[in-house]
């Protein structure tokens, strides 16, 4: 057949479409439901599209934009659930974070007493957010320091908002002819 179309590179659906888990097509989920009616006894599959961007669900994402590290100090499961507990919000709060590293150390200052520091980075397009936090517990660290970053994180969006909204005159430094209007 030479007038023949090349087939597409799409596979073909036997039932109602690509499966609930296909996170390659861009666009909604669909999601597969048998509904049983006169037309439909049941035997086939219909798919009803969900109005949800894939990248909304920050459950699974989230485990891959905190990374943590310990300096001086293991960080335990507890540890790194608190980190990703607390450091979440952030991500609901602002989705285009692109990652945040986390940096937890513990300096000994006299005997038995520690202090823990505790250093954050927020990788955004733009400048970085950085902030830093100290305390004698290192929940409180983390606590002082998301409290930290979402306050430079609403102080951002604050500025780029005004900028937005209220945008400044150009100054040039040469005169601009104004221009005679048309009869």
């Amino acid at each position: 057949m030479r007038g023949a179309r090349p087939r597409s590179p799409v596979p073909e659906r036997r039932d109602a479409g690509p499966c609930q888990n296909d996170s390659r097509l861009p666009g909604p989920r669909p999601i597969a439901r048998s509904r049983a009616s006169p037309e439909n006894p049941g035997r086939r599959r219909m798919v009803t599209w969900l109005m949800k961007p894939n990248n909304t669900d920050l459950s699974d994402d989230t485990g891959a934009k905190i990374l943590m590290q310990g300096i001086q100090l293991e960080l335990t499961e507890a540890l790194q659930n608190a980190i990703r507990d607390k450091f979440s919000v952030l991500l609901r709060h602002n989705p285009y974070i692109i990652r945040i590293n986390v940096r937890l150390a513990s300096h000994q200052t006299r005997g038995q007493l520690h202090l823990y520091r505790a250093t954050a980075q927020i990788e955004i397009g733009g400048p970085d957010l950085n902030a830093s936090a100290e305390a004698p517990d290192a929940y409180d660290v983390l606590d002082l320091l998301v409290a930290k970053l979402n306050k430079l994180i609403e102080r951002r969006h604050g500025l780029r908002k005004d900028r937005r909204n209220h945008p400044h005159d150009i100054e040039l430094a040469a005169a601009i002819p104004k221009a005679s209007p048309a009869e």
